[in-house]
């Protein structure tokens, strides 16, 4: 497992890397940073990272605050001297909230919570959808369009937005209807063949793709023949998984 901490007093950041190698003897530590811009250039450059120990207060401001304007989809362990941060920690991928002073206690069990999901979600990647038993997936949405209830079929959707607690359809014209799902839900209810979670936002019909233009050397977005209503950004812990899917 590869960790990174993020801790601005030194005495604590010692006392983590002390409890971590305890709990985890072979764990790598790829470093201990004491900045949230360190912090943001880090998780923008290694897109290896199986888990974060966060301080919620770092030098040069507050860690969750990352959160809010990165797509951060890696297991969060935050660390704080304070309470009042814990009902905004979990709306993240946290996985402990830890009080200080760090007790091992405590911190073992937040990392062995991680070490259970990313076991989970290494073993669903492993399998391969594709020679599963045959599902019956989502062919058709009710949609209302005026004072008439309609009906949608999937493969007419460009793809999927969430926008706030509602999700639309997209059509492949771009014009938009609401439909009575989740994301969640939807991503258990389309075929996998031709539909991917590209980003928090967005699920994406793969005959969408007409071009795939690499952003920076971890961020890609999808172009589409007539454009999109919204920009199709490939969140950078999806892309390796993205281009497997078109790879197929």
């Amino acid at each position: 497992m590869r960790i990174l901490i993020a801790e601005d007093e030194q005495l604590a950041q010692e006392r983590i890397h002390s409890m971590v190698s305890t709990i985890l003897p072979d764990a790598e530590i790829i470093g201990i940073l004491d900045s949230k811009s360190d912090l943001r250039q880090t998780l923008l450059r290694d897109q290896s990272i199986d888990l974060l120990i966060l301080d919620i207060e770092l030098s040069d401001g507050k860690s969750i605050d990352l959160f809010k304007d990165m797509d951060i989809e890696i297991p969060v362990i935050f660390t704080t001297a304070y309470d009042q941060y814990a009902l905004e920690a979990f709306q993240y991928l946290s996985v402990g909230y830890v009080l200080k002073p760090i007790q091992l206690k405590e911190l073992k069990h937040a990392i062995s919570k991680a070490s259970q999901l990313i076991l989970t979600t290494t073993q669903k990647s492993a399998d391969n959808i594709w020679t599963q038993e045959a599902v019956a997936y989502k062919e058709k949405f009710l949609i209302k369009a005026g004072n008439k209830l309609v009906y949608k079929d999937v493969k007419d959707a460009s793809y999927f937005y969430a926008e706030g607690k509602e999700v639309y359809l997209v059509q492949k014209d771009n014009r938009k209807f609401l439909i009575d799902h989740s994301l969640e839900e939807l991503e258990g209810l389309l075929n996998p063949k031709h539909y991917f979670r590209i980003s928090r936002k967005i699920i994406l019909n793969i005959e969408t793709v007409q071009e795939v233009r690499g952003l920076s050397n971890i961020r890609l977005e999808v172009k589409a023949e007539k454009g999109t209503l919204h920009p199709l950004l490939i969140s950078r812990g999806r892309v390796k998984d993205f281009k497997a899917w078109l790879n197929r």
